[in-house]
């Protein structure tokens, strides 16, 4: 089914000025899904923010100004931590603290994801690796990361995997790789093989938020998934 999106503006400003801002006006009833959006000024002014923090993120993952946090994951029957989860954050010099929600989108949509990834993998493992050594009762303390599908289609993600695991000296098996479900919709056969090559490292792999997305109960026959991560709405009742 083809549909399509139309974006309006009026006004005395010159013609080239009226039509971008009908091309913005037209991408936000995209992004909206509806038929069809007027544009007003807060368009304009959001696509700007958008590219300052485009090229302010480029030079943060240059400069190493992002930060990983870890959220410990708890086993309840005896209180210890079982595994941490990396959680990459930026607090700019200028804006202070930003949500992810702010700059990893943009960062999947220009492809930095994919050395913001790296960054994030090589900080998780080398500190997992240092607490497994260091901290008694941490041996077998596993650290999660996130990946993106433009990481998987672009990032040639398993090689850095391999980097990563003979660099850091993490003890093999406590690296979780998380994927979205948006991974099962892109080529299943191509997918296949990349997660078992990813399996073969001996890394666990997990689906975050599973039942929201793309993924069914037949995805886990064809993959090799290890965990599964069920959404809060899914059990709070």
């Amino acid at each position: 089914f083809l549909s399509g999106s139309i974006g309006i503006a009026t006004g005395t400003s010159r013609a080239e000025d009226l039509l971008r801002d009908a091309d913005l006006a037209m991408y936000d009833a995209k992004k909206r899904g509806s038929g069809h959006e007027r544009f007003h000024p807060e368009m304009h002014a959001s696509v700007v923010e958008r590219l300052a923090i485009e090229a302010e993120l480029k030079r943060a993952i240059l400069a190493k100004q992002l930060d990983v946090h870890y959220q410990p994951i708890v086993e309840l029957e005896s209180g210890r931590i079982a595994s941490v989860e990396a959680l990459v954050r930026w607090n700019h010099p200028a804006r202070g603290a930003l949500d992810p929600g702010d700059f990893i989108p943009i960062a999947e949509q220009t492809g930095a994801i994919i050395a913001l990834g790296r960054f994030v993998l090589d900080h998780a493992t080398r500190i997992a690796s240092r607490w497994q050594r260091e901290i008694a009762g941490a041996e077998d303390v596993s650290v999660a990361v996130n990946v993106s599908l433009i990481q998987l289609e672009q990032g040639d993600i398993a090689e850095a995997v391999r980097d990563v695991l003979a660099s850091s000296g993490i003890k093999p098996g406590t690296l979780t790789l998380e994927l979205t479900e948006t991974a099962f919709g892109s080529d299943a056969r191509k997918m296949a093989e990349l997660l078992q090559e990813l399996s073969d490292l001996d890394v666990e792999l997990a689906v975050d938020d599973f039942g929201t997305g793309f993924a069914s109960l037949q995805h886990l026959q064809l993959f090799p998934i290890d965990q599964l991560k069920i959404p809060r709405p899914f059990v709070e009742g």
